[in-house]
């Protein structure tokens, strides 16, 4: 029964003996391949930074326009109020001009609370009668307003009058952005495809044979050519295209059934590569077969030794986080595909033990 302590240190005494190659390895598996998430996971830490950060900018910026910034007009004004005051008591004018104007301010006061008499209250009623309330736009005239232009029949020929006067306009035809539209949709299918047929043929090949130079190393010394053995005569390009490409399509069905289903036989699937590397010509039934004997009763195992890298994992980001993005490349990468190989090893020896064993009734 192999442990992750044994593994990892059998790993480590492995990888240092092809430390160059383990390492270039690990660069085509994280960056060509795309075998791991930590760039994905520091590309979202950084949205998320900017994502803030845009967020309290816009939060600053709308205090800007708060009620407070305007006190301060009211405050001046008050304050120059009070300097004239000020001024006036400490004999830059004269107290009894001062005392004039306080007596016509009175008076003036005075003819106002005459003139809102009941009889100006009267006129102001006729003034707003009835006729002229008939005139006025309520709110609810204007909901009722807003409601009719939402309306079906109004809503598609008003929508459609907006965009014909802007296309107007601007000079354009909606045919040439039909057009556009299409020629669009057409390059984002082309490039779609190109890019899956780039995965299908060039990546996953590449995958078994970076697998090739870790599996190799925990016997001899291997060589860097072997990351393009599968494209070699000693291996079977076709087949190997074959069962990667049907292994992805599995493992998408599975994912997009249920999350959980898909991450078991994502680790039921994990040893395909490696077997692929020790038997190129095997058929597909035999290999999904081969690769859930390695695995069963071995998921949760391995679930728990991938888990045991996390620390390692989340240092890589944070050396990224300060421009150091050399521990994953040089170390953690390399580590981690060491420990798998050793980990196909041993699973393979006791399975082979297993099929050797007599039954036990």
């Amino acid at each position: 029964m192999w442990t992750r302590r044994e593994l990892k240190e059998r790993a480590k005494k492995a990888f240092k003996t092809y430390y160059l190659e383990a390492v270039i390895a690990g660069i085509v598996l994280m960056y060509i391949a795309g075998q791991t998430p930590i760039s994905l996971t520091i590309r979202s830490a950084m949205n998320t930074v900017s994502s803030f950060s845009s967020l309290v900018g816009m939060i600053d910026e709308m205090d800007s326009y708060s009620t407070d910034n305007f006190e301060y007009d009211d405050d001046d004004e008050e304050y120059d109020d009070d300097e004239d005051l000020g001024d006036i008591l400490q004999g830059d004018e004269d107290y009894d001009t001062y005392e004039e104007d306080a007596t016509e301010e009175e008076t003036y006061e005075e003819d106002a609370d005459d003139y809102w008499s009941d009889d100006s209250e009267e006129d102001a009623d006729d003034y707003w009668s009835d006729d002229s309330e008939e005139d006025e736009i309520t709110e609810s005239d204007g909901e009722d307003v807003i409601f009719d232009a939402a309306s079906e029949d109004i809503n598609a020929d008003y929508i459609k009058n907006i965009f014909e006067d802007a296309f107007e306009e601007q000079g354009i035809d909606p045919t040439d952005i039909v057009a556009v539209l299409a020629v669009y949709g057409i390059m984002i299918l082309i490039f779609g495809g190109l890019g899956i047929l780039f995965k299908i043929f060039l990546v996953n090949p590449i995958i078994v044979g970076a697998k090739k130079i870790y599996l190799t190393g925990t016997e001899e010394q291997p060589n860097l050519s072997m990351l393009f053995w599968a494209f070699s005569r000693d291996a079977n390009y076709i087949n190997i295209v074959k069962n990667m490409f049907i292994m992805d399509i599995k493992l998408m069905l599975w994912t997009l059934l249920l999350w959980i289903p898909g991450i078991i036989k994502s680790y039921q699937y994990k040893m395909i590569p490696y077997i692929l590397c020790d038997n190129p010509n095997i058929s597909t039934r035999d290999l999904f077969n081969e690769t859930k004997s390695l695995t069963n009763g071995e998921k949760w195992n391995i679930f728990v030794l991938d888990l045991s890298f996390i620390g390692w994992r989340i240092l890589g980001a944070l050396l990224v986080c300060c421009c150091i993005p050399m521990l994953d490349l040089a170390f953690t990468t390399p580590y981690k595909e060491a420990t798998y190989a050793e980990l196909y090893v041993e699973l393979s020896a006791e399975l082979e033990e297993q099929s050797k064993s007599p039954d036990v009734m």
